[in-house]
């Protein structure tokens, strides 16, 4: 059995520092086959610049969506039928039934394509065309989706034959009220065809405000209609 996994980061060495050590390291011999992609790699410029002030205003930074999209290319020559997955509170928690699921099934390879976020998120756009699922660890904020993808990782791994010596118990995560974030968009501001919502550059902010909560509460009822 085989699953292979690509995962799009800033901070690769974070994700292999992990792997080197402890019953984990066992994994790429077990059936992992897991290929690292650095974003900083297809940033823009000399800087190698990956994010952008977010559109219609507000803090923090947006990871842009030709950047994503160059790094994607990249971990789709390592799992060429990959389902993409985006790491955020508005989407589905992660359970031990998720890790199970992914297992690979009569010598059959699996591939998943992880993206680790950081900043104020990812351009709409990108996750619109090309994010076939959204997981999330709990409802918490992090400084980046390195950690739910070691998560995520660490709970494939566990399962692979020969990894563990013994069987052991898992623990599921409870957690309480969430906030659900809006849509971002950065530059370019055509991406693919797609412009920015008008709204986001009109220079009212309270409308601005408006449709960034309603926004808000579609993603909620896509992603989480579980949720109250």
């Amino acid at each position: 059995m085989s699953l292979r996994i690509a995962v799009i980061t800033l901070f690769p060495e974070i994700i292999s520092a992990y792997f080197q050590s402890g019953v984990i390291s066992r994994a790429p011999g077990c059936g992992l086959d897991l290929e690292l992609i650095s974003l900083r790699e297809f940033g823009q410029g000399p800087h190698q610049k990956v994010d952008d002030r977010p559109y219609g205003g507000g803090p923090g930074m947006v990871l842009r969506a030709d950047v994503l999209k160059a790094a994607l290319d990249k971990a789709r020559q390592f799992c060429p039928q990959g389902v993409v997955v985006a790491f955020s509170p508005v989407g589905r928690r992660i359970e031990q039934q998720l890790f199970r699921s992914w297992m690979p099934q009569d010598g059959k390879i699996r591939e998943l394509i992880l993206l680790a976020g950081r900043y104020e998120g990812f351009d709409q756009r990108f996750l619109d065309k090309y994010v076939d699922d959204c997981w999330s660890l709990g409802d918490f904020v992090l400084s980046g989706g390195e950690i739910p993808a070691l998560a995520c990782l660490d709970g494939f791994a566990r399962l692979l034959p020969g990894v563990l010596n013994t069987a052991e118990s898992f623990e599921k995560e409870s957690f309480g009220p969430v906030y659900f974030d809006h849509p971002h968009y950065t530059r370019p501001a055509t991406f693919e065809g797609d412009g920015v919502p008008e709204i986001l550059l009109s220079g009212h902010h309270e409308n601005i405000e408006q449709w960034r909560l309603g926004q808000s509460a579609l993603l909620k009822k896509k992603w989480r209609p579980d949720h109250d």
